[in-house]
């Protein structure tokens, strides 16, 4: 059985790669900005963005290695000009950015998210834009069950590696969606630090998810091949 990778840590201090004490360094900033004015500008709409934000574990104290640093650019969806679905839009150009682009900030990746005005984020969250903390970390002793996440990681991850060696593409999207959706609808009932959140950080800190998407798009990839 792989080894049960922990899916948060707990430090003393803000990411020094990014912050100093609780102030984002100067050209982490600038660099961020940058990022997110190129990714505006690839999106193509005529709204402008609300807000740009800082959330995940590098703005919290319980960020591992294998933690991104997520950048939201926030829009009120009534202002953008669209037939089909907004969310579904900026869904698929998200996509499409992150097969294009690979950027991080000192070694750490650089994960793009566009959210509606109004979202409801269960963390800590930076503005980049104004230059301040909206919700600001707190440090404090996360108790969570490590026994039942890693129960849960274990059958997850059985699931997950049976579909690879199948390389059965309907099932590995099947678990996709699925993983999707327990992680959604847990951080809405539990948070965060809940165990379904805690249960997707693991696998993918573990690289199960990242075989299961390599092993999708590997699928994909030979049915539109000509040998």
């Amino acid at each position: 059985m792989p080894k049960f990778a922990e899916p948060i840590k707990l430090h003393d201090r803000l990411n020094p790669l990014l912050w100093r004490g609780q102030e984002l360094r100067p050209e982490v900033r600038r660099a961020l900005m940058k990022i997110a004015d190129a990714f505006y500008r690839w999106l193509d709409v005529a709204a402008k963005p609300r807000d740009i934000l800082l959330m995940g574990s590098q703005v919290n104290y319980t960020y591992t290695k294998y933690s991104d640093l997520d950048l939201h650019l926030v829009f009120d969806y009534r202002e953008i000009d669209c037939e089909d679905s907004v969310e579904e839009l900026f869904t698929a150009k998200r996509k499409l950015w992150k097969q294009e682009h690979n950027i991080d900030i000192y070694g750490i990746p650089v994960e793009l998210y566009v959210e509606d005005l109004g979202s409801e984020p269960q963390s800590s969250i930076y503005s980049l834009a104004k230059r301040q903390w909206l919700r600001p970390p707190e440090r404090s002793k996360v108790d969570y069950n490590r026994g039942e996440t890693a129960r849960l990681v274990a059958v997850w991850t059985r699931v997950i590696d049976h579909a690879v060696a199948a390389k059965n593409l309907a099932l590995c999207l099947k678990i996709k969606n699925l993983i999707k959706k327990y992680r959604k609808l847990g951080l809405a009932q539990q948070g965060e630090f809940g165990v379904a959140n805690l249960v997707f950080k693991s696998l993918r800190n573990s690289g199960a998810i990242g075989r299961l998407m390599n092993t999708i798009t590997d699928i994909q990839d030979q049915k539109l091949s000509l040998e």
